[in-house]
């Protein structure tokens, strides 16, 4: 599965009932090849208890608060909050897979 990394620390992070109550949101899913060009040393980090906050701080950064669809049209500049306090993405590129916050 293309998502297991994402859905390991969701369930890590005690996040499933807060992600399923919530909304409407939109959940920029990681995928396993995004989390594997991070340092190996970092992943293995945020699987442990100590560093809970840090890890939902980085999940909590792909959460929108809206509902947004893949066939909305986006321009570059659009920027959408995230769960993150004070935090948003900005559309960088109009391809519709990409985003950076």
């Amino acid at each position: 599965d293309q998502f297991s990394t994402l859905f390991e620390f969701i369930q890590l992070a005690n996040l499933e009932a807060s992600i399923a109550t919530v909304g409407p949101i939109t959940f920029f899913a990681p995928t396993n090849a995004a989390w594997d060009a991070l340092d190996p040393a970092l992943l293995s980090s945020l699987k442990l208890p100590v560093y809970r906050k840090e890890l939902l701080q980085v999940l909590s950064r792909h959460v929108v608060w809206d509902e947004i669809h893949i066939s909305q049209e986006w321009m570059v500049g659009d920027t959408f909050h995230v769960l993150f306090e004070g935090e948003a993405l900005t559309v960088t590129d109009v391809n519709p897979t990409v985003l950076n916050g």
